[in-house]
């Protein structure tokens, strides 16, 4: 899927990054594959949190060859399955690239017209460490006062700056 949609370097995960996600998370973690025959075609990994009644989906992917069967929509209403008789109440989509209101903003759309506003913190905790990650990317001048953040991780072509904070799809669950 990375592949296919030409994403950045840095979502090319590696196999330690699902171990620590997994021993990190543990119980707050929740994997839903589809399969044609006995062949996983599509995967997707959700957080849960259940104090708050939210599930939120954090990656998924397709194999190419079967993307015209649209698995993901398969994994998306087994996950909201999955919530309803786990007792939890929100079903958090995310919003697209970047935050752009993009074609990934729209498919996520598709599963409800609940939209929310949503905030982030940007917290620096090393600023010495912060600013060597950032010195060694050697950014233009016009990279350096990017909005993006971590500065460090922006992709070498980034989606343009959206002004206003985007809506983040929600599904029914």
């Amino acid at each position: 899927t990375m592949a296919h949609v030409q994403a950045d370097q840095y979502y090319f995960f590696d196999d330690d990054y699902f171990f620590n996600l997994l021993e990190n998370l543990q119980d707050r973690i929740l994997l839903i594959t589809a399969y044609q025959d006995d062949t996983p075609i599509a995967s997707a990994i959700y957080t849960l949190c259940r104090e708050s009644g939210i599930m939120q989906f954090h990656l998924g992917g397709t194999c190419g060859a079967y993307s015209h069967l649209q698995p993901s929509k398969l994994i998306t209403h087994t996950a909201r399955s999955w919530g309803r008789e786990n007792n939890y109440q929100i079903l958090h989509l995310g919003g697209g690239v970047g935050g752009a209101l993009d074609s990934l903003y729209e498919y996520k759309k598709g599963f409800s017209s609940q939209e929310l506003l949503f905030k982030t913190y940007r917290l620096i905790i090393n600023p010495d460490k912060y600013a060597k990650l950032v010195a060694a990317r050697r950014l233009t001048p016009d990279e350096s006062h990017s909005d993006f953040f971590p500065l460090y991780r922006k992709p070498a072509t980034t989606v343009p700056a959206v002004k206003t904070a985007p809506a983040e799809a929600l599904a029914d669950i």
